[in-house]
């Protein structure tokens, strides 16, 4: 219920009492873009708790009930980020898609809605917290997994894989964190 209500603050939706729940059709992406770029120094923290959250669920729920198309795509998406990374290039829009995808491929409007109403933060966060080539290659290798896992139609390790991914992904926010805290102390 409380989810429900934070999806209608944020304009997703629409609850009608005894008639039921309304995706409302805007795309509030930018509205609700900047209701977050308000938050500040948090930010980055907040977004990758988020999605700890939301991304193993999709992957879950697109091993279970992506096409075999949306599933060959995702895959394709990391072949590309391999090729790109090779030539030594960031592959963040690509990243980026890649999660999207996977959001499209679980069928599930309001997560997906919500994924992409962050997904400028994200590739913002993306950018800021994954300079480190080893965290790059770690990404990759993750993405690699979870293709790999929804191809199987193995929603359980896909779930385990993109919660891998998350955990990892935290964990870079928060050394991010603890380098600018440590260089504001200089």
């Amino acid at each position: 219920r409380e989810a429900l209500r934070s999806l209608q603050s944020i304009g997703l939706i629409k609850i009608e009492h005894g008639s039921g729940v309304y995706i409302t059709g805007t795309r509030p992406s930018t509205e609700l873009s900047s209701h977050f770029q308000k938050m500040g120094e948090d930010l980055l923290l907040v977004l990758a708790e988020t999605r700890r959250i939301l991304e193993p669920e999709l992957a879950f729920l697109a091993a279970e009930r992506g096409t075999d198309e949306e599933l060959m795509e995702i895959e394709s998406l990391v072949r590309q980020m391999e090729e790109i990374s090779q030539q030594g290039k960031d592959f963040a829009e690509l990243d980026v898609l890649f999660h999207r995808q996977i959001a499209h491929a679980a069928r599930n409007t309001i997560l997906s809605q919500t994924l992409e109403g962050v997904s400028d933060l994200f590739l913002e966060s993306r950018r800021a917290i994954l300079l480190d080539p080893n965290a790059l290659l770690r990404a990759l290798r993750y993405h690699a997994l979870i293709a790999d896992s929804l191809k199987l139609r193995n929603a359980p390790q896909a779930r385990l894989l993109m919660q891998g991914h998350m955990n990892s992904m935290l964990d870079e926010v928060l050394a991010s964190e603890a380098q600018k805290q440590s260089k504001k102390k200089l």
